[in-house]
């Protein structure tokens, strides 16, 4: 079972997602060479920064929520292993009130 906040760490995945889909970002950098060698719009490199920063913290959220979601914990049940020795009505102790010795 771990301990702590489920959430503390979320900035930290979302940079990581980031940096592992830093391929998503070349089409901004392929804008803003046009930019400079086309005279292409520069707002069109920020919408591709900005399409590549959403993205990536889209997947972050659907996949902290999932974790979120896996780590709801099972409710106490009791225990009717008869071979546990923590039960004691289903296995018997070994105090001779049996009768037979």
């Amino acid at each position: 079972m771990r301990s702590g906040r489920s959430g503390r760490n979320l900035f930290l995945v979302f940079l990581m997602n980031l940096f592992l889909r830093y391929r998503w970002s070349i089409p901004a950098w392929l804008l803003l060479a046009a930019h400079f060698a086309f005279g292409m719009p520069l707002w069109l490199f920020f919408f591709g920064l900005a399409f590549w920063v959403v993205y990536a913290a889209g997947v972050t959220l659907v996949l902290h929520w999932a974790n979120r979601c896996g780590n709801i914990p099972n409710p106490q049940r009791k225990n009717v292993n008869p071979y546990s020795p923590q039960n004691s009505d289903f296995f018997p102790s070994n105090d001779k009130t049996d009768g037979n010795g």
